[in-house]
C-alpha cells in the first residue's frame, strides 16, 4: 500500500516542521497552512501566524481563529461566531471536526447543547461568553425539533421520513394559504416557516443525513 507524504507547493515557504506537522506560508495570499505530513490532512488555515502558534502550543486539532469569537465551550465542543460573515461554527476540539455551520443563533445553541450532551451525560454550560447586546433566545433541543415537524422522537428517523414531515409542515404555512388573511397571520406563518426550516436543517445535521 502506497504511503502518502505531503509535498510543499512551489508557491509556499516552509516556516516550521514539528514532528509530523508542517507549517507553510503562501507567497501569494500570505495565508498560513498547517498540515499533517504523513496523511496530507489540512489542520488549519489562517491569515495570522499567531493562530498556528496557538494551535501548536495547545496540542489540539482546533483552535479559534482571530476572525472568530468564542461563544462557549463545553465537553470538547466549541461554538464560535465569525466576525466577518456572522455565521456560527461548531467544532470538536480534539479532532478538529467541523460539526455544523448555521446563520441562526438559536439553532446554534440547540446544536451545541445536543453535541455537548453526546460527549457527557453531565452536560453543563461552561460559562459562555455572550455579546453585550445579545439577548439569549429560549434554548432549543432535539425534542423541540421533532415537535416542530410533528414527529415522534421515539420512532426511528430516516431521511425519507424527515423530508416528508418537512414538506407537510411547510405546506401548512405556505404563503398562498395565508394570502389575504391579514398581516398578523402572514407574519405568524413566516415565523412558523422559519422554525420548520431550522428544525429540518438541525435534524439533518444531528443525524448526519
Amino acid at each position: 500500500m502506497a504511503t502518502f507524504h505531503h509535498v510543499t507547493p512551489a508557491h509556499r515557504i516552509v516556516i516550521r516542521v514539528d514532528n509530523d506537522l508542517i507549517w507553510e506560508q503562501s507567497s501569494k495570499s500570505k495565508k498560513h497552512y498547517l498540515y499533517r505530513r504523513s496523511t496530507g490532512e489540512k489542520l488549519l488555515v489562517s491569515r495570522y501566524s499567531e493562530d498556528i502558534e496557538a494551535f501548536l502550543r495547545s496540542g489540539q486539532k482546533h483552535s479559534t481563529p482571530q476572525h472568530r469569537t468564542l461563544i462557549r465551550q463545553s465537553n470538547g465542543i466549541v461554538l464560535e461566531q465569525s466576525t466577518k460573515s456572522g455565521k456560527y461554527y461548531l467544532y470538536e476540539v480534539q479532532t478538529g471536526r467541523k460539526l455544523a455551520v448555521t446563520s441562526s443563533r438559536s439553532q446554534a445553541d440547540g446544536l451545541f447543547a445536543n453535541f455537548a450532551s453526546q460527549f457527557s451525560d453531565d452536560f453543563e454550560d461552561s460559562g459562555a461568553f455572550e455579546e453585550e447586546d445579545y439577548i439569549p433566545e429560549p434554548k432549543v433541543n432535539e425534542q423541540n425539533f421533532y415537535q416542530v415537524l410533528g414527529l415522534n422522537s421515539a420512532q426511528s428517523l430516516t431521511p425519507e421520513i424527515l423530508k416528508a414531515a418537512y414538506r407537510k409542515k411547510v405546506a401548512e404555512y405556505h404563503p398562498d394559504r395565508v394570502h389575504g388573511l391579514g398581516l398578523e397571520l402572514q407574519q405568524l406563518a413566516e415565523q412558523k416557516t422559519k422554525e420548520i426550516n431550522e428544525a429540518y436543517e438541525s435534524l439533518k445535521v444531528i443525524h448526519r443525513f
